[in-house]
């Protein structure tokens, strides 16, 4: 059985999670073809994806030639899909001539993989409902197969209806991540038989670091994470990261002394974008502060609210806050560790886009660490308040504020919910288990 995964991008660091499902399905015997419309961008690669990439098939650099040659070979081997392509186009232009001519991409796209691939698939499973899933619908009918694709977030929150429902009405099984996003696509009246709640999941022996939490990230403990990847495209900002006096690792070269903090920091995780809410951390930081309460606050992730957020963290004199940048997921996972929490404090914003799930308060939780997150998208399926947890109202930095100093000063409830918040994704968001629905539909 031969899954072709159609992807936008391939590593990518914000979607650990299609990394994760593909290395879970490969070990259960699964043999998965990666096609990715895009390379990844310059900047840290996660170590697991490296073994992978050499054997995906990527369309983005291809000619105008060579995808006019793809297209014409497919013509003649498929003339009557033309014709129902040919229609289906001018039904697509109806709801806009942007949505008819990501459709037409995806079919060119489509015709490249097919072209390119070698062998005929036994199946094209595309991750999100967007020019991704085009790319399977017209790829599958290449092959004479079937397509199924995994809903997200922004995908299920931010598209019209009627344009998620034309994108996904072909498709076999349609997996969401959270029951949030099952409730949008089931009131779209599909067949909803089809649809399949499948949370996302981690592998819970990666996590296993309680000997390093608490730690002071020592000289040694620096190498081990230089030893562990490319230092290059860490994305750390040499205005924003200073070491603290004190602590051990001075003597390291200058990118290490970066990661020289005290551990029991926060830490905040995401692209710097709105939906994540890093503006509501800001304003919880400075209440924080006027009560003379100024914990580190290191915030990870690059994006377009990178200046926003360096003027407010100016304006509100913010010393104790720093933006980090964009680096590899080994060092992220470092910084997790040694902080006393992390902090998510995600919005719906205007267009309704939200994130479902957020894996990293998966990881989070597979550490021990006490989590705060605002009840947004399904994050409530995950999280129960008090329990392994808190959860807060989003866009509220004063209950934001009064949750972290209550983690700051009991550190036995801290543990409490960290400890409950590591088993809770043992037993319910282990990988192997997770990927469950998924493998035994590719193997029906």
């Amino acid at each position: 059985m031969r899954i072709f995964y159609i992807l936008d991008k391939f590593p990518s660091q914000t979607e650990n999670f299609i990394l994760r499902e593909i290395l879970a399905l490969k070990k259960l015997g699964v043999n998965i073809r990666i096609c990715a419309l895009k390379k990844p961008a310059d900047g840290p690669v996660h170590p697991d994806a490296l073994p992978l990439m050499e054997d995906v098939i990527y369309v983005k650099d291809l000619s105008i030639k060579r995808k006019f040659l793809a297209v014409a070979g497919n013509f003649f081997r498929h003339p009557a899909l033309f014709v129902i392509l040919l229609f289906s186009l001018f039904h697509d232009m109806l709801f806009s001539f942007r949505f008819m001519c990501q459709r037409l991409r995806g079919a060119v796209n489509a015709m490249a993989f097919a072209d390119l691939a070698g062998a005929k698939a036994d199946h094209v499973h595309a991750h999100f409902a967007y020019v991704t899933a085009d790319v399977a619908r017209i790829l599958a009918e290449l092959n004479g197969c079937k397509w199924s694709v995994s809903a997200h977030a922004w995908d299920i929150f931010t598209q019209a209806r009627g344009i998620i429902a034309r994108r996904i009405e072909g498709a076999d099984r349609i997996f969401v991540c959270s029951m949030n996003g099952k409730d949008v696509l089931e009131k779209l009246n599909l067949r909803n038989e089809r649809i399949v709640l499948m949370h996302h999941g981690v592998d819970t022996a990666k996590f296993e670091m309680e000997d390093q939490i608490g730690e002071p990230i020592t000289k040694n403990r620096m190498r081990q994470v230089e030893d562990s990847g490319p230092a290059s495209g860490i994305g750390m900002r040499p205005s924003i990261i200073t070491p603290v006096s004190g602590v051990e690792g001075h003597a390291c070269h200058d990118r290490f002394l970066r990661f020289a903090i005290t551990s029991g920091h926060i830490i905040a995780v995401g692209r710097l974008e709105e939906k994540k809410g890093f503006e509501i951390l800001l304003k919880a930081c400075k209440i924080l502060a006027e009560q003379n309460i100024a914990p580190r606050c290191i915030i990870v992730g690059e994006g377009p609210q990178r200046q926003m957020l360096e003027a407010e963290i100016s304006e509100f004199g913010l010393k104790n806050v720093e933006l980090a940048g964009a680096m590899d997921f080994d060092k992220v996972k470092m910084l997790m560790a040694e902080s006393s929490m992390l902090v998510h404090s995600g919005r719906i914003t205007e267009n309704g886009d939200h994130d479902g799930i957020p894996n990293v308060l998966l990881e989070a939780m597979a550490l021990a660490k006490p989590v705060i997150a605002t009840s947004v998208g399904g994050v409530s399926e995950l999280i129960g308040n008090g329990v392994n947890g808190i959860l807060v109202k989003s866009d509220d930095p004063d209950e934001l504020a009064e949750s972290i100093k209550a983690l700051l000063n009991d550190k036995g409830f801290a543990g409490r919910i960290g400890k409950a918040a590591k088993e809770h994704i043992k037993g319910h968001f282990e990988i192997s288990e997770t990927v469950q629905p998924l493998f035994k539909y590719f193997m029906a």
